[in-house]
């Protein structure tokens, strides 16, 4: 009975999870860019795999399908920048 929760078996529980989320995650992101999902497979290796998915993803033209014309827009307009501040004006001499 003292063998069944050793540490390892923690460090398991909690890194097999977090490896599949990662997998689904990039394997989402992944398809709405137009790329391979299967892409999202190399998040397994350790430390290499997300950052060379991550680098293909930032370095990669997206071929994203843009909306079509019926797609809902926003509730609210996106409010206009606003003006930067005018510089004080010193007086002609």
């Amino acid at each position: 009975m003292g063998d069944l929760l050793q540490p390892w078996h923690i460090i398991v529980l909690f890194m097999i999870p977090f490896f599949v989320l990662h997998v689904v995650f990039f394997w989402l992101v992944c398809k709405k860019a137009g790329l391979s999902p299967f892409l999202s497979l190399l998040c397994l290796i350790p430390y290499v795999g997300p950052f060379v998915v991550l680098c293909v993803l930032t370095f990669s033209s997206w071929r994203v399908i843009p909306a079509p014309p019926g797609w809902p827009q926003p509730l609210y307009p996106q409010p206009p920048y606003p003006q930067p501040p005018v510089p004080p004006q010193l007086p002609p001499q």
